[in-house]
């Protein structure tokens, strides 16, 4: 069985497929090996991922089941096509097992139709009255009394957790026939009943740790430990689960736990009830554990929920190199929406990084605004001292340096990627020279970039001579940025040495392009099939068609490192449909 928890920081389709597939690898060892490679690159390619596991699946005899735990956190078109495609393409003995609390977006009726869809619903859950009896006789020890199991069973409907929760409030009470007379209520009130019964019944300790983590989707020790600023948060987790508090683990190692929805939602209502000013504190303590532990999403949303704006448009700023490094632009794209533009205006890295984000999306009006508000701020860029202990609000913000020389170049790139999406020729030429100009020393990004803008402004503009420099220029800059960022990412020193030969072999790549790239013109002379023996022209024909083909692969995973190193961004996007459009409007 390959059993996998989910959480709403996995509705990324790579990350998601990536989980996927390392679920199934440890039920059957060595399915999908092929797989995770193709899913961690820079252009994730998940639907020939799947495929491969598939494959990898249906060769071997045993049955797999593959449960998918919470699986509405995930839900969504994204997730749901390729879902649907793995339905359609199951192997016999691959069963796939979901819960969630709302249909999943998949195509169910379809599944239904052909027999293929096994549903527990709701009502199928609901014990029945010889149920109830079983559980409280066996599983819990109590002996209720007929009546008492029918009252039980009526007003909680056979609701599993209201009847667990019912159990644990009757331990060690003499009178149980008198608390399930006296248990009344529709479902939310013998829900909101029946907890205070267990809540009360607790340490004073557990009580508190229970409220003070209630801002936690996910649980872990150390987690527990900064949150409560008590020690022990391991053992009581396990404690907890061993009393069936309502703690499920989220892992085979009991690292990571949860709490159980209904309870959760309780312990968090309860906080707010009665402990409103904990809230802010408790969540800042999670976002600083988290950040800590290297995971900027979880820190960012802490951060949010504890109404400090200021600290997450910090963490934003820093995570966003990585997320573009992986691909995650609908995270930014959410940020975007979750910051306050006042605060973004002063942080004129922040408002770049969102630059990206919003032309993605299409909004290249948003994107034009902010690159304005941005030349505004660094028009008048005065950064505060470290000895000012004045007092007086700075300027700007900048928590990442790094990033700040490289902005005049980075907007007028955007600028240039901006006016080619308004086809205007002469701007988008104009601002790529000075992209060009300005960018800051290594920044081979900004100049690849810009150089690609400009090429295809002439392309567009049918200077095809003009076209082939900056072309070239892009794909050089960009080819030397993915040796660079596959060395970074090599731990083996023989890893390193096989980037570092890659590298040498760079120059003779390019060459060989620049003397194939005309071979087409020459591919009339032998249009037509001859008998006998190839002349020596069809020879070099032949070899120099064979060069040309090479050569664009070679390109193919130039363009690619672009994306290998941050620029799976709206500037690619533009600059694909502008190509494609180009292509499409010439004879």
């Amino acid at each position: 069985m390959a059993w996998l928890s989910l959480h709403t920081d996995d509705r990324q389709p790579a990350t998601f497929w990536t989980y996927v597939t390392a679920a199934l690898a440890k039920a059957v060892p060595g399915v999908g090996a092929d797989a995770l490679p193709l899913l961690a690159s820079a252009q994730p390619q998940v639907r020939t991922a799947i495929t491969a596991v598939v494959n990898g699946l249906a060769v071997g005899a045993a049955e797999v089941h593959l449960v998918l735990d919470d699986y509405h956190l995930v839900d969504g078109p994204d997730i749901g096509a390729e879902m649907s495609f793995l339905l359609e393409h199951l192997p016999p003995n691959l069963h796939v097992v979901i819960s969630t609390r709302a249909d999943p977006a998949l195509p169910l009726p379809r599944l239904r139709a052909r027999g293929e869809l096994v549903e527990v619903r709701a009502s199928d859950l609901r014990f029945t009255p010889e149920e109830v009896a079983d559980y409280f006789g066996g599983v819990t020890g109590l002996d209720l009394a007929g009546a008492d199991v029918a009252t039980l069973e009526a007003r909680t409907e056979g609701w599993i957790a209201a009847l667990q929760l019912a159990a644990l409030s009757m331990q060690g009470r003499d009178d149980v026939g008198g608390f399930v007379a006296g248990f009344a209520g529709d479902d939310r009130y013998v829900v909101d009943y029946l907890v205070e019964e267990v809540l009360e019944r607790q340490s004073d300790r557990v009580r508190s740790f229970l409220l003070a983590t209630s801002v936690l989707d996910r649980l872990s020790g150390p987690l527990c430990d900064t949150v409560t600023g008590q020690s022990g948060g391991k053992a009581t987790l396990e404690a907890l689960e061993r009393a069936n508090l309502f703690v499920v683990p989220l892992d085979a190692r009991r690292h990571w736990y949860r709490y159980h929805h209904l309870f959760a939602d309780v312990l968090a209502t309860h906080l707010l009830d009665e402990r409103p000013g904990d809230v802010p504190d408790l969540n800042r303590r999670a976002s600083r554990w988290f950040e800590q532990d290297g995971q900027s999403q979880p820190a960012v949303r802490h951060a949010l929920a504890a109404g400090d704006v200021e600290r997450a448009a910090d963490l934003v700023e820093l995570a966003v190199p990585a997320l573009r490094r992986t691909r995650q632009d609908r995270v930014i794209r959410g940020w975007v929406d979750d910051i306050p533009d006042d605060v973004v205006q002063a942080r004129p890295v922040l408002a770049v990084s969102f630059v990206g984000a919003v032309m993605s999306a299409g909004d290249t009006t948003s994107a034009e605004r902010r690159l304005d508000d941005v030349e505004r701020r660094l028009g008048g860029l005065v950064m505060p001292q470290a000895e000012d202990t004045s007092g007086s609000p700075s300027p700007v913000v900048v928590v990442d340096h790094d990033r700040l020389a490289h902005l005049p170049g980075t907007i007028q790139m955007y600028r240039a990627a901006l006016a080619l999406a308004h086809g205007d020729v002469a701007r988008t030429v104009a601002h790529a020279r000075l992209a060009v100009d300005s960018s800051a020393p290594g920044d081979d990004l900004t100049r690849a970039a810009a150089s690609a803008l400009s090429g295809l402004a002439a392309w567009r503009d049918g200077d095809l001579e003009r076209a082939e420099r900056p072309r070239r220029r892009s794909f050089t800059a960009a080819y030397k940025l993915a040796i660079l960022a596959e060395y970074d990412a090599a731990d083996e020193p023989g890893a390193k040495g096989a980037l570092l030969r890659r590298e040498g072999l760079y120059s003779s790549h390019l060459v060989e392009w620049r003397r194939a790239r005309d071979a087409g013109a020459l591919a009339a002379l032998d249009a037509r099939p001859r008998a006998g023996r190839k002349s020596p022209q069809q020879v070099e024909n032949d070899r120099l068609r064979a060069r040309a083909e090479r050569a664009e692969r070679e390109l193919a995973k130039t363009q690619a490192a672009l994306e290998v190193v941050g620029k799976a961004h709206a500037l690619l996007e533009l600059l694909s449909e502008s190509a494609d459009t180009d292509k499409r409007s010439r004879p």
